[in-house]
């Protein structure tokens, strides 16, 4: 059985509109953009612009900006129209007063399990965010090996048993900072260590 088709004829199409100029970026180029890649590279920073893929980064860095991720190359948000990946800060902040209702072994089984799957994820080892007394009252020696961020307010920082030396100190939370909202009441901090120190544990993970 044979079937005839009906074959429309061609019908002239309208010419398609030119894209806007706003649309259509450049390629990266100029000297000034080459001199920031060489420095993001060189220090080994985190930039938005790179990790999220912007379409603007030529612009923006052809003019000596760029913005950059102190933290590392993971974001804790997770806009559906950004690239940057999402995961948790590898810190882990222990200072609950609800510890009291499940004691040392609660507290100290919720954070291994906690550390467990967190480093397995990131690759990384935690930090511990804590206090003298709390740490003393709730956790065992067995966390001395992560790196320390200790809260205390005074004029030399008290350790908490089982660890030798502070990654991170804050002594003050009641601090002003320029261009920090807030005044009176901003956590200030040490680092322990230079600032070659700081980039390499950023760097790698590994705090030497």
């Amino acid at each position: 059985m044979k079937l005839t088709l009906n074959i429309l004829p061609d019908e002239p199409k309208a010419p398609q509109p030119r894209k806007p100029s706003w649309l259509k970026m450049k390629m990266p180029a100029g000297d000034e953009y080459f001199k920031l890649l060489k420095l993001v590279n060189d220090q080994n920073l985190h930039t938005v612009c790179q990790s999220a893929k912007c379409p603007n980064m030529g612009e923006c860095w052809a003019a000596g900006t760029a913005t950059l991720m102190i933290l590392g190359d993971v974001c804790t948000r997770s806009c559906g129209f950004c690239h940057i990946a999402t995961g948790r800060p590898p810190t882990l902040d222990l200072e609950d007063e609800a510890a009291a209702a499940v004691g040392m072994d609660g507290v100290v089984q919720a954070v291994s399990a906690w550390l467990a799957v967190v480093e397995a994820a990131c690759g990384r080892r935690c930090i511990l965010y804590t206090g003298k007394y709390w740490a003393n009252s709730y956790l065992s020696d067995d966390f001395s090996g992560h790196p320390l961020w200790l809260a205390s307010y005074n004029p030399e920082p008290h350790m908490p048993t089982g660890w030798q030396t502070w990654a991170i100190w804050q002594y003050s939370e009641t601090g002003t900072v320029p261009g920090v909202p807030n005044p009176d009441n901003t956590d200030l901090n040490y680092f322990n260590g230079d600032e070659n120190k700081l980039r390499r544990w950023a760097a790698t993970g590994v705090l030497d």
